[in-house]
């Protein structure tokens, strides 16, 4: 498993090969991984949110994205990107720099499917 130290217990089995893939044939480092991993899985949890998918007063950091599966993400908007960077930005408070390594996720990600 990527970064073994690091837990990716409930990692949808799409983001897992992901995770594979970056460790592994792009070789980032462990850390980088993790870094990516977590930020897929926020990006993940606001969705399951937004959609409807979970109770509207589900505390986010309480959602399972491991049944997450390719149907599920490939029918992400770019409205739905915008819409979760200005989340990240407005309620969460989180720097330029941090949304930068939220993109730079994202379209890793994306990139790969």
């Amino acid at each position: 498993m990527p970064g073994a130290a690091f837990s990716y217990d409930g990692c949808p089995e799409v983001v897992r090969e992901f995770l594979f893939y970056i460790e592994t044939i792009r070789n980032l480092s462990p850390r980088t991984v993790q870094a990516y991993w977590i930020d897929l899985r926020t990006f993940l949890r606001y969705l399951k949110l937004a959609r409807g998918c979970v109770q509207s007063d589900t505390e986010l950091e309480s959602i399972d994205v491991s049944d997450v599966d390719l149907d599920f993400i490939s029918r992400v908007t770019t409205m739905e990107v915008y819409e979760y960077l200005h989340y990240v930005m407005k309620d969460r408070e989180n720097a330029a720099a941090t949304r930068s390594r939220k993109i730079s996720a994202l379209r890793s990600y994306f990139k790969y499917l």
